[in-house]
């Protein structure tokens, strides 16, 4: 097989994450795969990596001439052009993830279903509502949405276009040849539910970890405890996320919680880290760390860690919390549906009774008190990822439904 596989970005989060594990799946079964991305990258080129924009343009779009190349070159134009192209590649199957209109229409994603099998994962509810990637209480994508609760909020808006926006893609989607994945059982129970999904077929095939890569072999090594500051008699609770600014990630609740600890060491990773760090209780503990892109060193984090801290209001399926479980963590989160699917709560880790930070943070001191508890759910962790997450798992499901299609 030749497969396509198109996302927006190159490096940034779980969408990503998984968009790599699966090329480097179908690269190792031994079939043929480019990933083409729209926005800007400055690693180094990858083989079969292909930008949708120009590279140098990317470039100088992230420099003083951005108004200048966006005027001249407009990135949406260019992009929506080479997306186009793949009507006319010799790819034998699409699989786009995370879409949006900033580089190509929803026209023209639905002009390739019709021309190529095209499957598309949902790595949030964009596609069946006005435009939010996550709905959390609101349920106005059932009846048409519009009056958005969420305006102003990218990529919302501050005018609410939000009915337009459901009707436009329930008219250009709804009976679109397009096999939709969903990584989770609560996402395809919405969009089934909503104007444009009602008619849609969608598999649910879960995100996967690699347990390998992602190990508890070290999880007392003190020298691997002493290069991050981290004493090696300290309980750890550890916090990663791409964004503790973002208001779905749920900081404040995590702040009210880590307010009952006493000795514990607070390790937060992600982006605003140290700027979230300052907003801490002054006896706590922390260490704060920026976006962190060497996922060896996440991986690491991970490792080190006795806690892992998950305080999101609304998630797809999130890969840090099967990361975290892989590398034998106790994780204690809020008790979101997506998390509810990846931890039995007692035997695989610990759900606070609501999300709130008092409940989170009730769960936490227990966790942290316990030395047996800890281990015992974070044994149980890994071993419910390695028999349910596991990336080979992931991959092979993947690799069956390209072959029905195909067939």
């Amino acid at each position: 097989m030749k497969i396509a596989l198109v996302n927006k970005h190159l490096r940034l989060g779980g969408i990503e994450t998984v968009v790599h594990q699966l090329r480097d799946g179908l690269l190792a079964h031994g079939h043929q795969c480019d990933l083409w991305f729209s926005e800007y990258n400055a690693e180094p080129r990858r083989a079969g990596c292909r930008p949708l924009y120009p590279r140098p343009l990317g470039r100088l779009e992230h420099s003083r001439f951005a108004r200048f190349v966006e005027a001249v070159f407009p990135r949406r134009a260019w992009t929506g052009r080479a997306f186009q192209r793949l009507l006319a590649g010799d790819y034998d199957l699409v699989h786009v993830h995370g879409f949006d209109e900033t580089y190509a229409p929803l026209d023209a994603l639905r002009e390739l279903s019709y021309v190529k099998p095209t499957v598309v994962t949902l790595h949030g509810a964009w596609f069946f509502t006005g435009g939010c990637g996550q709905p959390l209480d609101c349920r106005r994508y059932l009846t048409g949405c519009g009056s958005c609760p969420q305006l102003g909020i990218w990529p919302i808006p501050t005018e609410d276009n939000t009915a337009a926006q459901i009707a436009r893609k329930a008219a250009l989607l709804g009976s679109a040849p397009i096999t939709f994945v969903s990584p989770a059982q609560h996402l395809r129970d919405k969009a089934l539910c909503s104007a444009p999904g009602r008619n849609w077929k969608i598999d649910v095939l879960p995100n996967g970890v690699d347990c390998a890569f992602f190990s508890a072999a070290r999880k007392t090594d003190a020298s691997l405890r002493e290069s991050f500051g981290v004493e090696p008699q300290a309980t750890v609770v550890l916090a990663l996320c791409r964004d503790f600014r973002d208001p779905v990630k749920g900081f404040p609740l995590m702040r009210e919680a880590l307010a009952s600890l006493k000795t514990e060491h607070v390790i937060l990773a992600g982006l605003n880290a140290p700027a979230v760090a300052r907003e801490m209780p002054p006896d706590l503990r922390v260490s704060a760390f920026d976006f962190i892109a060497d996922r060896r060193r996440c991986a690491e984090l991970y490792e080190i860690a006795d806690v892992f801290l998950f305080s999101s209001l609304a998630e797809t399926f999130p890969c840090v919390v099967l990361e975290a479980m892989s590398a034998g963590c106790c994780v204690v989160a809020t008790p979101s549906e997506s998390v509810s699917e990846q931890i039995a709560h007692g035997t695989s880790g610990l759900l606070a009774e609501a999300c709130t930070g008092e409940a989170l943070g009730a769960e936490l001191t227990r966790a942290c008190r316990d030395r047996s508890l800890r281990q015992t759910l974070g044994e149980g962790a890994r071993a419910r990822v390695q028999r349910e997450f596991a990336e080979p798992v992931m991959i092979d499901r993947h690799l069956a439904l390209y072959a029905r299609l195909l067939s």
